[in-house]
């Protein structure tokens, strides 16, 4: 039996806190703010992702493809500078950076897409090895980019 994440532990009393209250359920994509639940479900571990590490056969267990493991700051905590990884959201995505030596871009749902199943940013320029690619539908990119550039909330807060 495989052990949970600390970081996935330390949610599992907020997310059943707010389930059972009803301030958070999972509903479907097509009901208003859907994409928007199905995003955060993704990002946070929730609903499980498929993904593996480029240039390796065999699929990752589920755990180590949270999204939120990487880039979002621990409870309480801010995002440590010097990690690897880069917190996401609205700004990270839509303002126009410099990343990893390439010219200036800016996401787009289509070029986030693209980023999280081949490894390729805006800028074509070939993302960490150690990000994983992710097997996503076109629906679960559409609710991952919906969750990340909603305005004005951290990708820590769920909707």
């Amino acid at each position: 039996m495989t052990r949970p994440s600390r970081l996935r532990e330390r949610r599992r009393p907020v997310l059943g806190g707010l389930l059972a209250l009803g301030l958070y359920a999972p509903v479907q994509a097509s009901e208003p703010g859907g994409l928007v639940n199905q995003g955060a479900a993704l990002f946070h571990g929730l609903s499980p992702l498929q993904g593996r590490i480029a240039g390796h056969s065999g699929w990752l267990p589920p755990a180590t493809l949270v999204c939120a493991n990487c880039h979002a700051a621990p409870a309480g905590r801010s995002f440590e500078p010097g990690r690897a990884a880069r917190p996401l959201g609205r700004t990270e995505l839509l303002q126009p950076r410099v990343r990893r030596t390439g010219p200036p871009s800016s996401y787009t749902e289509q070029s986030l897409c693209e980023a999280l199943r081949a490894g390729i940013d805006p800028a074509h320029v070939t993302l960490q090895r150690a990000m994983p690619r992710y097997q996503l539908s076109a629906v679960e990119c559409r609710a991952l980019w919906a969750f990340l550039t909603r305005p004005g909330v951290s990708v820590n807060t769920l909707p």
